[in-house]
């Protein structure tokens, strides 16, 4: 039995054990239950790192657990790079933050968790699309989606620019409630969204989103895509740049691109 599949009972029985403590007295005994090491990625807001620290920790405190927390950042690869030396090594953190498509590159040392998916989906509910297209692999499971890190990067707007100049009203099209008017959200299409980014560039104030092989560009753009049905890579893994969706929403971007700034 390898150290992973050793580690990966380990991982099993805790999360059980874990769930057992809710509903009854934990009777913890001299000896500890083993260790567990993680490398996570690198947070840059301050103090999210001591945040998840003292959640992982305090978890292994109360389940008897030695958990070493590593952070590792993602500038330079750093993240990526770790990964792939201890995907080669076959030895290094027993859980790892793998971001994006980085499932899909190390699915062959992955150990399939659909048990412990199961568990939080008992709790939770199911998990977004996105997280099943890119950590279900060859029919399992290969990773758990993370709470940090996980983030939908919405557009960061400028209320009265676009009421002042586009004539629209995001307060009353995204109101601070559940009570949104079904015909506003319906007639707000990209379509419309084109018509507002040209009236804000002929106003002077420009319409900019990262347009770059980063994160944060993936995040807005893959909506756009998905909102087209367009998928450069589908869940087999096979490259489906070649459509006519995908050409699709490259003429909508060669649109919307001349209402950017140039640095877009």
């Amino acid at each position: 039995m390898s150290k992973f599949q050793k580690r990966r009972d380990f991982i099993k029985t805790t999360a059980a054990a874990g769930a057992v403590v809710i509903s009854a007295p934990y009777i913890k005994g001299c000896s500890s239950a083993g260790k567990l090491s993680l490398g996570l990625w690198d947070h840059w807001v301050p103090g999210a790192n001591d945040v998840t620290r003292e959640i992982c920790e305090s978890w292994g405190r109360d389940n008897g657990v030695e958990v070493t927390v590593d952070f590792i950042t993602s500038i330079g690869n750093k993240l990526l790079l770790t990964a792939q030396a201890e995907s080669r090594a076959k030895n290094g953190h027993d859980i790892y933050s793998l971001v994006l498509w980085m499932p899909s590159m190390f699915r062959h040392r992955l150990l399939p968790v659909d048990d412990l998916i199961e568990i939080i989906k008992e709790k939770h509910g199911e998990f977004s699309t996105s997280a099943k297209f890119l950590a279900y692999l060859d029919g399992n499971w290969r990773g758990v989606p993370a709470p940090t890190g996980s983030m939908s990067d919405p557009m960061v707007s400028r209320i009265d620019f676009f009421k002042d100049h586009a004539g629209v009203d995001l307060q009353t099209l995204f109101p601070a409630s559940r009570n949104r008017e079904k015909k506003l959200i319906d007639a707000w299409t990209y379509e419309a969204f084109l018509e507002a980014a040209k009236k804000l560039h002929l106003a002077g104030k420009f319409f900019g989103a990262a347009i770059a092989a980063t994160p944060d560009s993936n995040r807005w753009t893959g909506a756009l895509f998905a909102a087209y049905g367009a998928e450069l890579v589908n869940e087999s893994g096979d490259i489906v740049v070649d459509s006519d969706q995908v050409r699709e929403v490259l003429e909508y971007l060669s649109r919307l691109t001349q209402y950017m700034p140039d640095s877009i």
